[in-house]
């Protein structure tokens, strides 16, 4: 699954970084997590480790299922990718940067009728992520990769 893919523990780390950067430059914010959710789980024990709130991955889960009051089916993999990425944070002293400079998320566009999937997904929203003027990935097409 691209999804799947996408949140490797190679990429945990600069999502969790791109986040956090994105927090901090403004009060008042907030980050929504879209997706299948595991997905969205995953990323929130991963921030609640990258922020150094809690120490243990099991724990970060543990707290994520607490708080959607829900109980959680946590893979292996799940674990140890919050495990890698808890040894790379208890390490560093600062903050960790995805790349040499920071990396800024610089709009989110929002329509007031959003372009929908279709009615036998379920009517998701579709996601489209550019940079610059290049679309680099959209919900439909992964949808679409992953059904074959």
């Amino acid at each position: 699954m691209l999804m799947l893919m996408l949140l490797c523990s190679a990429a945990v780390n600069p999502i969790c970084s791109s986040v956090v950067s994105f927090l901090r430059s403004r009060s008042g914010t907030a980050v929504i997590f879209f997706g299948l959710e595991a997905h969205c789980v995953l990323l929130c024990a991963a921030l609640l480790i990258y922020c150094k709130l809690i120490n243990e991955a099991i724990e970060a889960f543990e707290f994520v299922a607490n708080k959607r009051q829900t109980v959680l089916r946590i893979s292996p993999s799940q674990i140890r990718t919050i495990d890698l990425l808890k040894n790379l944070v208890s390490s560093a002293p600062v903050v960790l940067l995805p790349v040499s400079r920071p990396m800024l998320l610089c709009s989110i566009s929002l329509s007031t009728l959003p372009i929908l999937a279709g009615i036998r997904s379920g009517l998701e929203p579709v996601i489209e992520v550019f940079v610059g003027t290049t679309m680099v990935w959209d919900s439909i097409g992964s949808q679409r990769r992953t059904s074959i």
